[in-house]
């Protein structure tokens, strides 16, 4: 798997908080991944699977990551199974504060970056027969006053992740989405840490707090957006496509 982070120049610090948030996804990924292929997943001799351990790698510019993506899959990685579009957070705030550039902005960070790495990978997906899983958010099924960005930035990912899918049904492209809820990421704990402080709480009555407004039980966990990233990616979901999947604890209750 060879996983590239979406970002441009301008935006590495938003995307390092957004590193720091998937890095406990990432492992699970490579270790459910693993099992499958222990298990006995197959392509056929020609397309076994191969993990290659990345480390962190340095970050880079979307642009020149794009120049070199045909140079990195055939001179190191020999094939490209599953991109993995997965970006900083938008900006919240109130509509009437936001300015010109903010949106400019985070339609680039998340949404154009997200558009620029598909139609690089596209070529090598097409020929392994690969995968996209998308990482969206819950914030694109409702509106929300202080989420104006962030939901239709969301939202016209959502719109992406479906065109894209219908274009890769005739040539052998699957493409997916996961919208996650509140996940206990180390930015959902320093935020957590933050309420504690500042209204003198315990850390269970912190916890409370946006669990009781998302009208669920508890956080979810990094490790199971991973596990839900390696099934997608796997031949096991071959039949799923254009599935926007929803893993938030119930917290989402339209349709």
């Amino acid at each position: 798997i060879l996983r590239i982070n979406t970002e441009t120049g301008e935006y590495a610090e938003r995307v390092e908080k957004a590193r720091e948030a998937v890095a406990d996804a990432a492992q699970e990924v490579r270790r459910e991944l693993r099992r499958l292929v222990d298990d006995g997943l197959e392509h056929g001799p020609a397309r076994g699977p191969k993990l290659v351990q990345l480390g962190h790698q340095p970050l880079q510019p979307v642009r020149d990551v794009v120049q070199s993506l045909d140079e990195g899959v055939s001179g190191r990685f020999g094939r490209l199974d599953l991109l993995l579009n997965n970006a900083g957070a938008t900006k919240r705030a109130d509509f009437f504060a936001l300015t010109e550039e903010d949106w400019e902005d985070d339609f680039a960070l998340k949404f154009h970056g997200c558009v620029r790495m598909t139609r690089a990978a596209w070529p090598h997906l097409r020929e392994a027969k690969g995968s996209i899983v998308n990482i969206v958010g819950i914030g694109s099924r409702a509106g929300s006053a202080e989420f104006t960005i962030g939901g239709s930035v969301n939202v016209a990912l959502l719109n992406f992740t479906k065109a894209m899918a219908d274009i890769g049904i005739p040539q052998g492209v699957r493409v997916n989405a996961i919208n996650p809820g509140l996940i206990e990421t180390d930015r959902f704990i320093r935020n957590v840490e933050r309420t504690m402080r500042d209204r003198g709480i315990s850390r269970d009555e912190a916890l409370t707090l946006p669990v009781s407004s998302h009208g669920t039980t508890r956080v979810g966990q990094p490790a199971e957006i991973g596990s839900l990233v390696a099934y997608l990616g796997s031949s096991k979901a071959d039949f799923i496509q254009g599935c926007i999947i929803d893993i938030d604890g119930g917290a989402t209750r339209s349709l």
